[in-house]
Order: structure tokens, then sequence, then C-alpha cells
């Protein structure tokens, strides 16, 4: 299945990579708890197999950007140690500043990708929508989730009520713009499950590739599956395969 899935993402068109590429890595609601601190976000350990995974592939050390929202807090934390940024509180439009700055130190046509989970994978979803003109090569969305749609408050009325829409499809905020996305990556692969009632995403056709996981995760933790796809092994697998294979594809 996974050969298929990386099969079907190199037949799309390749461009050299002529730069330093640069890795960005989006948490979900809480993924950095209450203080914000990025560098201990819960794929922390997640992250850094990945990172080198890459280096001992291709012998690349991509600038890494890594965000997280932390409860109780409507802003974007953001780190990026190229820039000498540390868990900085950010809006918005502020992260997508630090994108761009990244891919400049990057060099001309940096190869950017792109992971988010939850609703880091609204944020990279909406990055790729809002900011034109970088080399994205490959968004990969985990089980994405609109902030729009799915705020704390959101969800836990659903807890009470029972689920509620915005928290249990894809971030719907930016459904006119899916083809938008779509049109500026390279590839795009889209996890996804459906196990946790209160809190899931779901398939986008306008992706690349869309993976429904099974978690069987157990019911008693909070968040149920849509906590463990995060940490998921085969994701995590397939994401590697997803940066590794292009870059192994489009350097030179």
């Amino acid at each position: 299945m996974h050969k298929i899935i990386f099969g079907l993402l190199f037949l799309v068109s390749s461009s050299s990579v002529w730069a330093r590429p640069v890795a960005v890595f989006s948490g979900g609601f809480g993924s950095c708890l209450v203080d914000g601190n990025t560098m201990e976000m819960k794929i922390s350990s997640q992250i850094q197999r990945l990172m080198g995974q890459i280096l001992r592939a291709v012998n690349e050390t991509p600038i890494q950007i890594r965000t997280c929202f932390a409860i109780g807090s409507d802003t974007i934390y953001v780190s990026a140690p190229d820039l000498d940024i540390e868990s900085q509180a950010l809006s918005i439009d502020e992260f997508h500043d630090v994108v761009k700055q990244a891919a400049q130190l990057g060099g001309e046509h940096a190869p950017v990708f792109l992971w988010g989970f939850s609703h880091g994978g609204w944020a990279v979803m909406n990055l790729v929508a809002e900011v034109e003109g970088l080399n994205y090569r490959v968004l990969m969305t985990n089980d994405p989730i609109s902030v729009e749609g799915c705020d704390e408050d959101s969800f836990m009325a659903g807890v009470i009520v029972g689920a509620l829409q915005g928290c249990t499809e894809p971030p719907m905020d930016l459904s006119s713009q899916f083809s938008v996305i779509a049109s500026r990556v390279n590839s795009w692969v889209n996890w996804y499950q459906t196990e946790f009632s209160l809190l899931h995403s779901g398939s986008i056709p306008q992706a690349t590739v869309n993976v429904q996981r099974v978690l069987n995760a157990s019911w008693w933790t909070f968040t149920g599956a849509h906590g463990a796809i995060s940490q998921d092994e085969i994701v995590w697998g397939d994401a590697a395969g997803a940066i590794i294979g292009d870059l192994r594809r489009n350097r030179r």
C-alpha cells in the first residue's frame, strides 16, 4: 500500500533542489502543554528521529521550524533555531513570515516540506493558501482540524452534547482554498482517522493521497485515536519516505 502511495507521489512533476531544505513541523492544540515550549512537544522524539533519517539518507540537515498551540492560548508558538527564534508566541501571519525567512536563508528555490497535526494541519494548509511563491514540495496533513471550526470550547461542548461538525471533518473554513493549496504543492499526503467520534478529520479530495489509519487506540485516553495518530509509526514512516524520496529525486 505504502509503496503505491509513494509511487503516486513521485509521478508528480519535480524540480531540482538547489538549496538547503526547510522542514516545518506543526503540532496541534495542547501539543506543547501550557508553556508553549516547542522543543518539548509530544512529537519531539518523532521529529528528532526523522531529522536523523534525512541526514543519514541524503546528507542534508533541513532548516527546522517547530510550532504548537498551547492550552489556554490563541497564539501559535514557534521555534526556528537557525533564525534564533525560540518558542515565541506569534500570530499566524508572523508564523508565515518565519517560514519565508527560513526559505530565504535556505537559498533560491529552497524546498519546503510541511507536516502538521490537528490544528497544526490547519496551520500548514493555511500557510500554503496564504503564502505563494515558495517551493512547497510535500504537504503532509495528519488528521487536520480547523482552528476556526473546532476550538477548545467547541470540543468540550461536543463532549457534553455530542460531536460538533467542525470537530469531525477536515478544515472546511479552507475548503474554497483546497484546490489552490493542491496547485501550490508538489504533492499532498493526508492521513486521518474516524475512530474517535468526537474529534477526527476526513478525506480531502484535492490531496494527492488520502490514507485512513486504524489505530485501535484506547478510549480512556482523552483524545483517543486523534491523539494516537500524531505519534503513529506508519505516519512517520510515510513522512520520512516522502521527504527523503523527494530530496533524492531532486537534489543535485
